[in-house]
């Protein structure tokens, strides 16, 4: 299915205060201990090679995990906007809910929702009729119409996403405050990520505003295979989550348990 990708100018959502942002406990993660592939010994199970590492001994035999083999540093500069309007930002993938919480009400101002829809889609093509598409592109667009929802999804670019991102743009159209889509995602995952880090302004005064390219053809196989996708530029908030791995789409049990939290605390009922 072709899905070309065009930018509708929505009301723009509020503006951060970058020195409020920063008091934020929000860290990243980096990968700093070499642990070698079983398949090929010049790469490490964070998918990065051996010279990306400060510590290429790999004399430690234990198994790669995030506790041992990755470090937290400050996040100062990887969040902001994208040429979307979009709001952004890189996190641990550990970072604590009540910090998430905090971010997305007190700095990102989103509504409370009345109702949480996550779209559980792998990063993987699928075929859908005609009127199968349709039929659930309008499913989403009434019940984005009618009340505070939040759709959130894997923000990728493939899959059943890309329909969800046509939904909310149609959504938006319709009823602009309303409509809140989250992609949760992996940074390491993302395409032409490198785009997304903030530069150095010379200028202090301008506002913060950061961009990012996209391209304007579907993702192919050989991009999935390789884990690395274009973002579905229809979302209006991500949340890119960071175990100092690369090219890896397992963000683990993450949306689940933030979609339990904004539903107990938010939305006063208990989760089951």
């Amino acid at each position: 299915m072709a899905v070309s990708v065009t930018f509708t100018q929505h009301k723009r959502q509020p503006e951060i205060p970058v020195k409020d942002l920063k008091n934020l406990p929000i860290n990243y993660r980096v990968c700093y201990k070499f642990a070698p592939k079983e398949v090929d010994k010049d790469i490490c199970e964070c998918n990065r090679i051996r010279r990306d590492h400060t510590d290429i001994t790999a004399n430690d035999q234990s198994k790669w995990h995030i506790s041992t083999h990755t470090k937290q540093y400050k996040n100062t500069s990887d969040y902001g906007r994208l040429i979307n309007d979009a709001l952004y930002v890189r996190l641990d993938i550990e970072t604590k809910l009540e910090i998430i919480h905090k971010l997305l009400f007190n700095f990102w101002k989103i509504s409370k929702p009345t109702l949480i829809i996550s779209i559980i889609g792998n990063a993987t093509s699928y075929s859908l009729s005609d009127r199968s598409e349709s039929k659930f592109l309008n499913s989403i667009v009434n019940i984005c119409i009618k009340t505070n929802v939040w759709m959130i999804t894997n923000g990728l670019d493939i899959g059943i996403v890309q329909l969800v991102g046509q939904a909310v743009n149609k959504a938006r159209l319709k009823n602009p405050d309303k409509v809140v889509a989250i992609g949760i995602c992996k940074w390491g995952s993302i395409k032409d990520r490198e785009v997304l880090i903030k530069r150095e302004k010379q200028n202090t005064n301008k506002k913060d505003q950061y961009t990012s390219k996209t391209s304007d053809v579907n993702n192919d196989e050989n991009n999935i295979q390789n884990g690395a996708c274009d973002l579905e530029m229809k979302h209006t908030h991500y949340l890119m989550l960071d175990d100092g791995t690369y090219r890896t789409f397992d963000t683990k049990d993450f949306r689940s348990r933030l979609c339990k939290h904004i539903t107990t605390l938010e939305m006063g009922n208990t989760p089951r």
